[in-house]
């Protein structure tokens, strides 16, 4: 708003710059307008009378060239008489007037500080009572913590996770995974015309039990994507690394029974909202049978879709983090946090044990979103 005044404030002083100038032109036109008056009354008759063909050329001309003289003369005085009366109006009554008023707007700060608006500490005193104002308040925490990291930051929305387990061909102990998700990464406080680039960290890491099989073996099978807006984000073979302690971007380890494979790196994002599309394949021993779904940011919207062999069920209701969030809640409290709205899951019809579907509503908290065990039919 301070910019838009400074240059009003500007334009009126340059209309001063103008009206010298045009002052200038004025003057010019008058003083022609009575070169062409005393002229044409002095020496018209003398031309008159040496010249007869001049005569007949002035006498066609004589008419309307006076009126023009006095057009520029007489005219040129009275827009000097009103422009007078016009300063003088300006400048004793309507101009200080003006600059004084944009001079008081363009003092007030781009950002105003109102004095009796409460402030954060005072709302949560309000809200949830006077202990949450203390250092150490659950309140504060979450505020503080994840309200400070987070907020800001590019955050996933519409998160679909979609997992097929079939059986391997060419191994009977081994199932073959496969796990799909697509999303969208957006950036909360993005503006239009604002440098808006943030960085996102993809963290990308699966686990599966393999006891027998080699890194180089279980690698021919897997595959890791990660495509953002349609670019492929991962290329190559994962270094194989000893242990956790590492620096590399992609890389597989195994740990005793267990083969585990990252990727991660900070991607830039200068648009409001954009594609993330991973994709993961490989084989997991048929002695794993329970999923963590996990995720290391705040999610908006998740929903889970899940695949067995058709000779396999899954033995329990599915937990999802909005089940652990309130389990420590006194159970009338917890029925109302527990409703369909936050959390639901849809039993499958009867021969469909193998499917699953659920869908946590709302924001998920870093950490698992989804919890889920199966075992084969028949078995207890």
């Amino acid at each position: 708003m301070g910019e838009k005044l400074s240059k009003i404030k500007g334009f009126l002083s340059s209309i001063r710059k103008w009206e010298y100038f045009r002052m200038v032109l004025v003057i010019v036109n008058t003083v022609i307008g009575f070169i062409i008056i005393w002229f044409m009354g002095k020496h018209y008759p003398q031309l008159a009378q040496v010249n007869p063909e001049a005569k007949r050329f002035l006498d066609d001309i004589r008419r309307p060239l006076l009126i023009v003289g006095y057009i520029f003369a007489f005219g040129g005085i009275a827009f000097f008489a009103v422009k007078v009366f016009l300063d003088l109006i300006w400048e004793s009554l309507i101009g200080p007037t003006i600059i004084e008023g944009f001079d008081k707007l363009s003092n007030i700060p781009h950002k105003l500080k109102i004095e009796n608006m409460p402030s954060r500490r005072d709302y949560v005193e309000k809200r949830f009572g006077t202990h949450s104002k203390a250092s150490e308040s659950f309140c504060n925490h979450l505020l503080n913590v994840y309200g400070e990291a987070f907020c800001n930051q590019p955050l996933r929305h519409d998160l679909n996770t979609d997992i097929t387990i079939t059986q391997d061909p060419n191994n009977s102990e081994y199932f073959r995974w496969r796990d799909k998700s697509t999303s969208k990464i957006v950036i909360p406080d993005w503006r239009e015309g604002a440098v808006n680039t943030k960085i996102y960290p993809i963290r990308l890491y699966t686990s599966t039990f393999a006891p027998d099989m080699s890194i180089s073996d279980w690698l021919k099978e897997a595959k890791l994507s990660a495509k953002l807006d349609g670019t492929e984000l991962i290329h190559g073979q994962p270094k194989q690394v000893s242990d956790n302690k590492h620096h590399e971007k992609y890389w597989v380890h195994k740990d005793e029974k267990w083969i585990r494979m990252g990727f991660e790196e900070d991607i830039h994002i200068d648009k409001k909202e954009v594609s993330f599309v991973t994709l993961e394949e490989c084989l997991s021993h048929k002695e794993d049978f329970f999923f963590c779904c996990s995720q290391s940011s705040p999610v908006l919207n998740h929903t889970l879709e899940m695949t067995l062999p058709k000779e396999y069920e899954f033995v329990q209701d599915t937990d999802g983090s909005q089940h652990c969030l309130f389990d420590g809640l006194p159970n009338g409290i917890k029925g109302e946090r527990e409703r369909k709205d936050f959390f639901e899951v849809t039993k499958p019809d009867p021969g469909d044990e193998h499917k699953l579907w659920a869908k946590s509503h709302g924001w998920n908290v870093p950490g698992i979103n989804f919890f889920v065990m199966w075992r084969k039919k028949g078995s207890v």
